[in-house]
């Protein structure tokens, strides 16, 4: 049923529509595990509507409300989409990708990709901003100007570059009235009759000098029921407005929308502004039907029949139904967002961060995937969370593996048993950390339990960095006289406990502190550099990890390395690491050690002793248990 009157939209019921992963995944298969909760545009391609998102695309299907996710791993050629539209003409989905890469989508089939705009050499931003389609062709909305695709042939037509002499002219939104496009762009709004001849001369483009600010940024522009609707934003009052356009005058447009507008929308006779705090539709005459209560709105669309979907960068993919006005989240299972920092393991458990050293205001929380089932831990759903930020490194409880405790970094520690969370740590309420400069705060840069269930921590840029939660809750600060550990200005990079009990703690400019209980509360100690057989000092490091043989294998800034035998390294007056040397098998006698150039980020060793080796720039190496192949 149509919406016919004026109606307040009030959400009675609120349901969720998930895609859980149940199935096996094979061996060799990649499954992603993404956040869909950003989304930004929504296209009707009749059985089914599609959403983008920040991981990919989102298709729900009206008839058997079946949800399906698509994106890199599952066929489309690239990451970040920024636009889709979809043609009834040529039953193609266009997307447009922040690159310039663009996929066809016929549903059903592969996608086909037409990568010419991001192939071009060229200095201006090759975003395509906004895709529309006119017959059998579309016009992207770019960086630089405008493309033209022939969606027949499949490929690009030409290119219109707007600005004088060829300058290029981000190009943000594009509209069709009475066979005349219309472009807002960051220097007004322009417009060509496309019955002229020669499109590729800026000279056929008028910049329409009558309009407010006309030299200024236009983000938006639509046509609805005959008229133009264009949207800038007032300097003087700071906010949006939105004007409409007829022949050679505008108006100020005197309805209701508020006062950040992010999209304006006309379809199926409906008027939709989707603006920071809520959602707001008008029939074909203009006259208002009703809010929808999301936040965020990037672009709401209603169907012929009065359904109503909304893409919100904050609730994700919506849908709300005509009459009774139920909200139903189109989710595809999967963390809240999608910034990840350490991933922690135990049997089937994940676990995993969203911040660290470089994010230090983040405020993603944190997540669990357990018995392929995602929960998302953050200050939207937990109590207390709000204050706690820059989640980084978690430990497992061995014993009890829903034992479990996360330490961020610069805010302090949570526990969390069976689920939920049980304890917030910080500055203010946690004896332990008295002395500790308030400005530092608590700085987890290691954590892990031992094999009796006692968690070790260690700080960044405190005095005596290490600490013990012991297995009956008793916090203590371990006082060790080492010439690094007494200093108030490092930075750790990781903690290790090893098999046979010693401490692995790694600073982040290549010094590295091995301990090993000697007594009830003494430790033997031993301090070295991080150097190879070559003699190389390699001067930064990033992560430990005990493989299955119990040698420990360093990421540093120039490839892994290697200490064999870690338990007598205090038998050792000087302490070498080994880095695995690889022939170039060029004609040469040339060897370099593994991955000498990258970057190593982390190094996991699975059940047959072989390395996955995460690197900052090339992607993920596995190597054999010896690391030579």
């Amino acid at each position: 049923m149509k919406i016919r009157t004026r109606i307040l939209f009030l959400i009675f019921t609120l349901t969720r529509v998930s895609l859980l992963n149940a199935q096996p995944i094979l061996q060799g298969e990649w499954r992603d595990h993404l956040s869909y909760r950003r989304c930004f545009q929504i296209a009707d391609v009749g059985d089914v509507v599609y959403c983008s998102a920040e991981s990919g695309l989102i298709s729900y299907n009206k008839t058997t409300h079946e949800l399906n996710r698509q994106n890199k791993i599952t066929g489309l050629s690239d990451v970040q989409i920024s636009s889709i539209a979809y043609s009834v003409t040529s039953d193609l989905l266009i997307i447009g990708y922040d690159n310039g890469n663009i996929d066809l989508l016929h549903p059903g089939e592969d996608p086909l990709n037409i990568s010419d705009i991001k192939r071009r050499i060229m200095t201006a931003d090759k975003r395509i901003n906004q895709v529309i389609t006119y017959g059998n062709l579309a016009y992207l909305a770019c960086g630089f100007g405008i493309v033209v695709l022939n969606l027949e042939k499949q490929e690009v037509k030409e290119t219109y570059i707007l600005g004088e002499s060829g300058a290029f002219i981000q190009v943000y939104d594009l509209a069709v009235l009475d066979n005349t496009l219309f472009a807002a762009t960051e220097s007004g709004i322009f417009s060509a009759d496309l019955s002229s001849s020669n499109l590729l001369d800026y000279n056929y483009w008028t910049r329409l000098d009558f309009i407010p600010g006309f030299m200024g940024e236009y983000r938006i522009i639509e046509v609805h029921n005959g008229k133009l609707f264009a949207v800038y934003h007032n300097e003087v009052l700071g906010e949006d407005k939105i004007i409409t356009i007829s022949g050679n005058s505008y108006q100020e447009w005197n309805k209701e929308y508020g006062t950040n507008v992010s999209n304006v929308n006309s379809n199926n006779g409906y008027l939709s502004i989707s603006t920071q705090n809520q959602g707001i539709i008008y029939d074909l005459n203009e006259l208002f039907l009703g809010y929808t209560s999301t936040f965020n709105n990037q672009n709401i669309y209603v169907t012929a029949e009065g359904t109503i979907f909304i893409a919100s960068d904050y609730s994700g993919f919506l849908k709300m139904d005509y009459p009774n006005g139920s909200l139903s989240y189109l989710l595809p299972s999967g963390p809240r967002f999608c910034e990840v920092s350490q991933i922690t393991t135990y049997e089937d458990r994940i676990w995993i961060t969203s911040g660290g050293p470089s994010r230090l205001y983040k405020h993603g929380g944190f997540y669990s995937y357990i018995n392929g089932n995602w929960k998302s831990y953050n200050a939207e759903n937990i109590d207390g969370l709000d204050t706690l930020g820059n989640t980084y490194k978690i430990a497992i409880d061995p014993h009890d593996p829903e034992h479990v405790f996360v330490g961020t970094y610069g805010y302090g520690l949570i526990e969390v048993l069976e689920n939920e969370i049980t304890g917030i740590y910080e500055y203010d309420n946690t004896p332990v950390f008295e002395g500790i400069p308030k400005v530092v705060n608590i700085r987890v840069s290691g954590i892990q339990f031992d094999s009796e269930s006692n968690l070790y921590f260690l700080l960044s840029m405190v005095s005596s960095p290490l600490f013990r939660v012991d297995n009956e809750g008793n916090w203590e600060k371990l006082d060790i006289d080492n010439s690094i550990l007494n200093r108030a200005d490092v930075n750790y990079a990781d903690l290790l406990i090893t098999s046979h009990g010693q401490i692995w703690i790694l600073s982040s400019v290549s010094n590295v502190i091995v301990l090993e209980k000697d007594g009830d509360n003494d430790y033997r100690q031993k301090t070295f550099v991080i150097k190879n057989q070559f003699g190389n000092l390699l001067t930064k490091a990033f992560c430990l990890d005990e493989d299955k043989e119990g040698n420990i294998w360093i990421g540093t800034n120039n490839g892994p390395i290697i200490y064999y035998s870690p338990w007598n390294v205090f038998e050792y007056a000087e302490v070498t690491g080994y880095q695995v040397p690889i022939p170039r098998n060029d004609g040469t006698n040339i060897i370099d050690p593994l991955l000498f150039s990258e970057t190593i980020l982390d190094i996991e060793t699975d059940g047959g002793n072989r390395k996955w080796i995460a690197t900052a720039q090339s992607g993920i190496f596995l190597v054999s248990d010896d690391g030579k192949e």
